[in-house]
């Protein structure tokens, strides 16, 4: 989508002010999507970020083993951080910054 508003701007010296106003607003309304899911995308990253801290606090050497090793899969499995990504391409700070 990006590529097509350069390739628009880029012949605007034959518009008229509507049209260049709606390029514009299609810009505008294009960087503030992307920018909302990129927060959202780093908002999951730092949520999923802090369940392992917060397993770490758990009381765990008080519980029979079953619910140890319950804990201990399950910590397993929170060590990466969740996070929406395609083709390499995660939403999050970096992608808004680029």
């Amino acid at each position: 989508m990006f590529i097509f508003v350069v390739l628009g701007i880029s012949n605007l010296k034959n518009q008229d002010n509507l049209t260049k106003l709606r390029l514009l607003s299609v810009a505008f309304c294009n960087g503030f999507v992307i920018a909302l899911f990129c927060e959202g995308g780093q908002g999951l990253i730092d949520e999923t970020g802090h369940i392992f801290n917060n397993l770490m606090d758990c009381p765990w050497y008080i519980w029979n083993t079953k619910n140890r090793l319950l804990l201990l899969t399950f910590m397993t499995n929170c060590l990466e951080p969740l996070k929406f990504s395609v083709a390499g391409i995660a939403l999050d700070r970096q992608l808004t910054a680029s």
